[in-house]
């Protein structure tokens, strides 16, 4: 992995490292590779493709693949179990992503961004999104260093290919920028963060702004696969209609999904009281995967044992205690 880390990008290593921590180590972690057969490996990967992650199976029998030659080149095992196995899970169905290709649907949706009543840094970016045509990452990280109001034009490389690319500003476009330059012109990125400006717009927020549920969904399950297992068990929202592919994200995940009760947002485990808990011991930004489940589950202590104003300065762990003890 550190060999790898060297020459691929930050967040390519951070994924194949959170897929070895969820869906490998526990059960092959410990074992000494040259001991390590393919039924074990195959055994694994159903694990995976049994709770509808049949892409992440294949992706992890390439990865596990990849250990195996590294340690044949370092002499620690002879052969590679995992390359026998190709073809072993059969192969995941292509889908394509949800796209609005009717003009009255693109009218309603155009019509959408110009009632959004959200930060203004989110409108300029739903209105910008279909003048330029870029992706929606590319445009959350767009940078003020890289425009050019006064030509027009929106130079980057891409994030894929580490290519020059140019982008044309119409003048509704450079309109739009030089109104929000006011705003966020003295900071790096166009569209900074609502909590840390010095890092881009999150990509849940650009996405869910649409209130596209196969849109939010896939962002979902994207990031759910990189937590520890502990603290992906099960999803609490409210009842807004970006979730309504929520059995979606359940089968691919394995994670169920719970709503809140009308007028009842507290329920959510990341409401923003808890979340500012959180910080004090996990910065905005932090990895969880590096924490051991034994430093997890001592925040989580501190946490439910810390006494709350919305429950009378009571703990949470008193009130769930008191909740099942009443259900007898």
């Amino acid at each position: 992995m550190q060999e790898r880390k060297s020459y691929v990008e930050p967040h390519q290593h951070e994924n194949t490292l959170a897929r070895f921590k969820n869906d490998a180590f526990p059960w092959l972690g410990k074992r000494p590779i040259s001991e390590i057969d393919a039924p074990e490996i195959l055994e694994t990967l159903k694990r995976v493709d049994s709770r509808g992650a049949r892409y992440t199976a294949h992706r992890l029998r390439g990865e596990i693949s990849r250990v195996f030659r590294y340690a044949i080149k370092e002499n620690f095992c002879k052969s590679d179990p995992a390359r026998d196995l190709v073809g072993a899970i059969p192969p995941a169905q292509t889908t394509h992503f949800a796209s609005i290709i009717e003009p009255d649907k693109v009218g309603e949706m155009l019509r959408a961004f110009d009632g959004f009543s959200g930060t203004f840094p989110v409108f300029c970016a739903l209105r910008l999104a279909p003048m330029l045509f870029v992706r929606p990452g590319e445009l959350r990280k767009a940078e003020w260093s890289h425009i050019n109001l006064d030509r027009a034009e929106w130079r980057y490389a891409v994030t894929k290919t580490d290519t020059a690319h140019l982008v044309p500003l119409a003048a509704q476009a450079v309109a739009i920028l030089r109104e929000l330059k006011a705003l966020t012109g003295n900071g790096l990125y166009v569209f900074p963060g609502a909590r840390d400006r010095k890092r881009p717009m999150s990509e849940v927020t650009i996405n869910a702004t649409s209130k596209d549920s196969e849109v939010v969904a896939n962002a979902l399950i994207k990031h759910a696969c990189k937590l520890p297992q502990e603290l992906s068990k099960s999803l609490t929202c409210d009842r807004g209609t970006e979730m309504t592919s929520h059995k979606r994200f359940t089968i691919a995940t394995d994670i169920a999904v719970y709503f809140c009760d009308p007028q009842h947002p507290w329920q959510r485990g990341s409401n923003e009281n808890t979340n500012g808990l959180l910080r004090q011991y996990f910065p905005k930004g932090t990895d969880l995967s590096v924490y051991s489940q034994a430093k997890l589950n001592a925040v989580a202590r501190r946490l439910n044992e810390r006494p709350r104003k919305t429950l009378n300065y009571g703990t949470p762990a008193e009130r769930f205690n008191q909740t099942i003890a009443s259900t007898g």
